[in-house]
Protein backbone atom coordinates (compact mmCIF):
# COMPACT_ATOMS: atom_id res chain seq x y z
CA UNK A 1 0.00 0.00 0.00
CA UNK A 2 0.79 3.75 -0.63
CA UNK A 3 0.45 6.38 2.34
CA UNK A 4 -0.69 9.72 0.75
CA UNK A 5 -0.11 12.52 3.27
CA UNK A 6 -2.34 15.89 3.20
CA UNK A 7 -4.79 14.58 0.21
CA UNK A 8 -7.34 16.84 -1.06
CA UNK A 9 -10.35 16.27 -3.17
CA UNK A 10 -11.35 19.08 -5.18
CA UNK A 11 -14.90 18.14 -6.95
CA UNK A 12 -16.20 21.65 -7.40
CA UNK A 13 -19.61 20.75 -10.18
CA UNK A 14 -21.06 19.24 -6.74
CA UNK A 15 -19.15 19.92 -3.47
CA UNK A 16 -17.96 23.75 -3.72
CA UNK A 17 -15.36 23.46 -0.72
CA UNK A 18 -12.34 21.36 -0.68
CA UNK A 19 -12.72 17.91 0.71
CA UNK A 20 -9.33 17.26 3.44
CA UNK A 21 -8.04 14.78 5.43
CA UNK A 22 -4.43 14.52 7.24
CA UNK A 23 -3.55 10.91 6.00
CA UNK A 24 -4.89 8.40 3.48
CA UNK A 25 -4.20 5.26 2.69
CA UNK A 26 -4.35 3.33 -0.96
CA UNK A 27 -3.91 0.07 -1.71
CA UNK A 28 -3.03 -1.16 -5.01
CA UNK A 29 -3.12 -4.31 -6.71
CA UNK A 30 -1.99 -5.32 -10.01
CA UNK A 31 -4.55 -2.77 -12.20
CA UNK A 32 -6.43 -2.01 -8.97
CA UNK A 33 -5.97 1.14 -6.78
CA UNK A 34 -8.68 0.95 -3.98
CA UNK A 35 -9.37 3.32 -0.47
CA UNK A 36 -11.81 2.36 1.86
CA UNK A 37 -13.31 4.62 5.03
CA UNK A 38 -11.67 7.40 4.29
CA UNK A 39 -12.85 10.05 6.62
CA UNK A 40 -12.22 13.81 4.85
CA UNK A 41 -13.53 17.35 6.54
CA UNK A 42 -15.42 19.51 3.99
CA UNK A 43 -15.59 22.90 5.61
CA UNK A 44 -17.88 22.08 9.13
CA UNK A 45 -18.42 18.47 8.07
CA UNK A 46 -17.44 15.38 7.16
CA UNK A 47 -17.57 13.10 4.35
CA UNK A 48 -16.34 9.55 4.04
CA UNK A 49 -15.03 8.11 0.64
CA UNK A 50 -14.58 4.81 -0.92
CA UNK A 51 -12.40 4.21 -4.37
CA UNK A 52 -12.05 2.04 -6.93
CA UNK A 53 -9.99 2.59 -9.80
CA UNK A 54 -8.79 0.03 -12.47
CA UNK A 55 -7.33 0.65 -15.37
CA UNK A 56 -6.97 -1.56 -18.59
CA UNK A 57 -3.05 -1.62 -19.21
CA UNK A 58 -2.24 2.55 -19.54
CA UNK A 59 -6.01 3.50 -20.08
CA UNK A 60 -8.72 3.99 -17.47
CA UNK A 61 -11.47 1.19 -17.18
CA UNK A 62 -13.05 2.91 -14.48
CA UNK A 63 -13.56 4.88 -11.51
CA UNK A 64 -16.13 4.19 -9.29
CA UNK A 65 -16.55 6.68 -5.87
CA UNK A 66 -18.89 6.62 -2.66
CA UNK A 67 -19.75 9.25 -0.75
CA UNK A 68 -21.53 9.38 2.01
CA UNK A 69 -21.86 11.77 5.01
CA UNK A 70 -22.11 10.42 8.79
CA UNK A 71 -25.98 10.49 10.33
CA UNK A 72 -26.84 13.76 10.66
CA UNK A 73 -24.20 15.44 9.19
CA UNK A 74 -24.48 18.11 6.21
CA UNK A 75 -21.68 19.27 3.80
CA UNK A 76 -22.03 22.53 1.74
CA UNK A 77 -23.58 21.09 -2.03
CA UNK A 78 -23.65 23.64 -5.10
CA UNK A 79 -25.04 21.47 -7.75
CA UNK A 80 -25.57 23.10 -11.58
CA UNK A 81 -27.02 21.36 -14.31
CA UNK A 82 -28.77 22.15 -17.74
CA UNK A 83 -29.70 20.81 -20.83
CA UNK A 84 -27.74 21.99 -24.11
CA UNK A 85 -28.61 25.03 -25.47
CA UNK A 86 -31.40 24.19 -27.91
CA UNK A 87 -32.72 21.36 -26.64
CA UNK A 88 -36.42 20.34 -26.27
CA UNK A 89 -36.21 20.54 -22.56
CA UNK A 90 -34.65 23.72 -21.98
CA UNK A 91 -33.93 23.61 -18.24
CA UNK A 92 -31.41 24.46 -15.80
CA UNK A 93 -31.45 23.31 -12.40
CA UNK A 94 -29.54 25.15 -10.05
CA UNK A 95 -29.09 23.96 -6.07
CA UNK A 96 -26.93 25.53 -3.96
CA UNK A 97 -26.93 25.22 0.36
CA UNK A 98 -26.88 22.37 2.63
CA UNK A 99 -27.51 18.28 2.54
CA UNK A 100 -26.07 14.78 3.85
CA UNK A 101 -25.27 12.81 0.61
CA UNK A 102 -24.98 9.06 -0.05
CA UNK A 103 -23.67 9.09 -3.69
CA UNK A 104 -22.60 6.20 -6.17
CA UNK A 105 -20.72 7.68 -9.23
CA UNK A 106 -19.22 5.75 -12.41
CA UNK A 107 -16.49 7.35 -14.49
CA UNK A 108 -15.32 6.13 -17.77
CA UNK A 109 -14.25 7.18 -20.42
CA UNK A 110 -17.04 7.39 -22.38
CA UNK A 111 -19.69 7.84 -19.18
CA UNK A 112 -20.23 9.62 -16.07
CA UNK A 113 -23.44 7.60 -14.00
CA UNK A 114 -24.51 9.32 -10.58
CA UNK A 115 -26.94 7.69 -8.40
CA UNK A 116 -27.84 9.69 -4.82
CA UNK A 117 -29.82 10.56 -1.87
CA UNK A 118 -29.98 13.84 -0.09
CA UNK A 119 -31.30 15.29 2.96
CA UNK A 120 -31.09 18.97 2.89
CA UNK A 121 -31.54 22.05 4.77
CA UNK A 122 -30.98 25.80 4.55
CA UNK A 123 -30.71 25.31 0.40
CA UNK A 124 -31.96 26.55 -2.91
CA UNK A 125 -33.56 25.22 -5.59
CA UNK A 126 -33.62 27.28 -8.51
CA UNK A 127 -35.39 26.00 -12.01
CA UNK A 128 -35.25 28.19 -14.83
CA UNK A 129 -37.04 26.59 -17.74
CA UNK A 130 -38.16 27.46 -21.34
CA UNK A 131 -41.69 26.62 -20.67
CA UNK A 132 -42.24 29.84 -18.99
CA UNK A 133 -40.98 31.52 -22.31
CA UNK A 134 -39.34 34.26 -20.06
CA UNK A 135 -35.65 32.70 -19.98
CA UNK A 136 -33.88 35.54 -21.76
CA UNK A 137 -30.54 35.38 -20.28
CA UNK A 138 -27.17 33.44 -20.59
CA UNK A 139 -26.23 31.28 -17.30
CA UNK A 140 -22.24 31.45 -17.21
CA UNK A 141 -22.46 29.61 -14.00
CA UNK A 142 -23.80 26.31 -15.47
CA UNK A 143 -22.36 22.62 -16.35
CA UNK A 144 -24.00 21.57 -19.77
CA UNK A 145 -23.96 18.77 -19.18
CA UNK A 146 -23.33 16.60 -22.99
CA UNK A 147 -21.24 18.88 -24.65
CA UNK A 148 -19.70 15.54 -26.28
CA UNK A 149 -21.94 13.49 -27.68
CA UNK A 150 -20.03 10.88 -27.41
CA UNK A 151 -19.67 10.65 -23.65
CA UNK A 152 -22.90 10.24 -21.71
CA UNK A 153 -24.12 11.65 -18.37
CA UNK A 154 -26.73 10.11 -16.36
CA UNK A 155 -28.40 11.49 -12.82
CA UNK A 156 -30.38 9.30 -10.71
CA UNK A 157 -31.45 11.57 -7.26
CA UNK A 158 -33.61 11.49 -4.80
CA UNK A 159 -33.79 14.36 -2.39
CA UNK A 160 -36.10 14.96 0.78
CA UNK A 161 -36.40 18.70 2.15
CA UNK A 162 -35.96 19.87 5.79
CA UNK A 163 -35.86 23.11 7.04
CA UNK A 164 -35.62 26.47 4.97
CA UNK A 165 -35.70 24.61 1.41
CA UNK A 166 -36.82 27.33 -0.83
CA UNK A 167 -38.10 26.29 -4.27
CA UNK A 168 -37.94 29.20 -7.18
CA UNK A 169 -39.64 29.26 -10.22
CA UNK A 170 -37.59 32.06 -11.95
CA UNK A 171 -38.87 34.54 -12.37
CA UNK A 172 -42.81 33.67 -11.25
CA UNK A 173 -42.30 32.22 -8.00
CA UNK A 174 -40.17 31.90 -4.88
CA UNK A 175 -41.62 29.64 -2.23
CA UNK A 176 -40.60 27.70 1.23
CA UNK A 177 -41.12 23.56 0.68
CA UNK A 178 -42.80 22.36 3.15
CA UNK A 179 -40.33 19.66 5.47
CA UNK A 180 -40.33 15.96 4.63
CA UNK A 181 -41.12 16.95 1.28
CA UNK A 182 -39.76 14.29 -1.55
CA UNK A 183 -38.27 15.16 -4.44
CA UNK A 184 -37.21 12.29 -7.39
CA UNK A 185 -34.65 13.88 -10.83
CA UNK A 186 -33.19 12.28 -13.39
CA UNK A 187 -31.57 13.38 -16.49
CA UNK A 188 -29.76 11.16 -19.64
CA UNK A 189 -27.88 13.47 -21.58
CA UNK A 190 -27.95 11.84 -24.97
CA UNK A 191 -31.59 11.78 -25.23
CA UNK A 192 -32.07 15.28 -23.17
CA UNK A 193 -34.70 13.16 -21.38
CA UNK A 194 -35.48 14.79 -17.71
CA UNK A 195 -37.99 14.07 -15.08
CA UNK A 196 -39.10 15.60 -12.09
CA UNK A 197 -41.54 13.84 -9.65
CA UNK A 198 -42.52 15.63 -6.50
CA UNK A 199 -45.58 17.04 -4.80
CA UNK A 200 -44.55 20.20 -3.37
CA UNK A 201 -46.40 21.98 -1.27
CA UNK A 202 -45.71 25.66 -0.13
CA UNK A 203 -45.60 27.16 3.34
CA UNK A 204 -45.40 31.30 2.00
CA UNK A 205 -43.46 32.96 -0.32
CA UNK A 206 -43.96 35.32 -3.34
CA UNK A 207 -45.48 35.46 -7.06
CA UNK A 208 -44.24 37.81 -9.24
CA UNK A 209 -47.33 38.63 -11.59
CA UNK A 210 -47.80 42.07 -13.65
CA UNK A 211 -44.75 43.75 -11.63
CA UNK A 212 -46.71 42.94 -8.42
CA UNK A 213 -45.41 40.94 -5.50
CA UNK A 214 -48.13 38.58 -3.78
CA UNK A 215 -47.84 37.06 -1.09
CA UNK A 216 -48.58 33.11 -0.94
CA UNK A 217 -50.45 32.43 1.61
CA UNK A 218 -51.56 28.61 -0.04
CA UNK A 219 -49.44 26.70 -2.44
CA UNK A 220 -48.97 23.92 -4.47
CA UNK A 221 -46.63 21.71 -7.17
CA UNK A 222 -47.49 19.16 -8.48
CA UNK A 223 -44.44 17.45 -10.95
CA UNK A 224 -45.47 14.25 -12.85
CA UNK A 225 -43.45 11.81 -14.71
CA UNK A 226 -45.23 13.14 -17.66
CA UNK A 227 -44.97 17.11 -18.72
CA UNK A 228 -42.37 17.00 -15.38
CA UNK A 229 -41.46 20.54 -16.88
CA UNK A 230 -44.40 21.97 -17.25
CA UNK A 231 -46.20 21.11 -13.87
CA UNK A 232 -49.75 21.59 -12.57
CA UNK A 233 -49.58 24.87 -10.45
CA UNK A 234 -52.13 25.58 -7.46
CA UNK A 235 -52.06 29.27 -5.68
CA UNK A 236 -53.60 31.61 -3.66
CA UNK A 237 -51.63 34.42 -2.99
CA UNK A 238 -52.69 38.12 -1.69
CA UNK A 239 -51.76 41.92 -2.10
CA UNK A 240 -52.88 44.73 0.24
CA UNK A 241 -53.28 48.08 -1.79
CA UNK A 242 -55.06 51.36 -1.89
CA UNK A 243 -57.79 52.17 -4.15
CA UNK A 244 -58.26 55.21 -5.91
CA UNK A 245 -59.57 57.28 -3.07
CA UNK A 246 -56.72 55.69 -0.62
CA UNK A 247 -59.00 53.20 1.27
CA UNK A 248 -57.46 49.80 2.08
CA UNK A 249 -58.09 46.63 -0.32
CA UNK A 250 -56.94 43.19 -0.56
CA UNK A 251 -56.65 41.50 -3.83
CA UNK A 252 -56.43 37.85 -4.07
CA UNK A 253 -55.11 35.82 -6.84
CA UNK A 254 -56.07 32.10 -7.39
CA UNK A 255 -55.17 29.48 -9.86
CA UNK A 256 -56.30 25.93 -9.22
CA UNK A 257 -53.95 22.51 -11.41
CA UNK A 258 -53.18 25.40 -14.20
CA UNK A 259 -50.05 24.16 -16.10
CA UNK A 260 -47.00 26.50 -15.73
CA UNK A 261 -47.39 27.02 -19.59
CA UNK A 262 -51.00 27.97 -18.88
CA UNK A 263 -50.83 30.06 -15.82
CA UNK A 264 -53.52 32.87 -16.18
CA UNK A 265 -54.65 33.72 -12.34
CA UNK A 266 -58.07 35.33 -11.54
CA UNK A 267 -58.93 37.70 -9.25
CA UNK A 268 -60.80 38.88 -6.27
CA UNK A 269 -60.73 41.68 -3.58
CA UNK A 270 -62.01 42.73 -0.53
CA UNK A 271 -64.13 44.89 -0.47
CA UNK A 272 -65.24 43.73 -3.84
CA UNK A 273 -63.82 45.40 -6.84
CA UNK A 274 -64.02 45.21 -10.93
CA UNK A 275 -61.44 43.28 -12.33
CA UNK A 276 -60.41 46.81 -14.25
CA UNK A 277 -60.10 49.12 -10.91
CA UNK A 278 -58.04 45.91 -9.47
CA UNK A 279 -55.85 45.44 -12.23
Amino acid sequence: GVVVQNPVISCPDYVPDLMKSDVMDVVIRNNRLTVHDQVFTVKKGKAILDLELVMDRWFLDYLKLWIKTPTGVTVPAKVNISSNPGSNSGLTVLVEGNSTCDLDMTITTTAFDLKGTFFTEDLEINIITDVLGLQKKQNNDVIYTNPNKDYSVTLDMELTTGQHVELIYDPLLRGLIAPNTNVKFTFDSITQDVTIISDVVLRGGEVTYLNRNFYIREGRIIFSEINSLDPLITIRAEIREQDVNGEPVRITMSAENQRLSDFNPTYTSSPPKSEIEIM
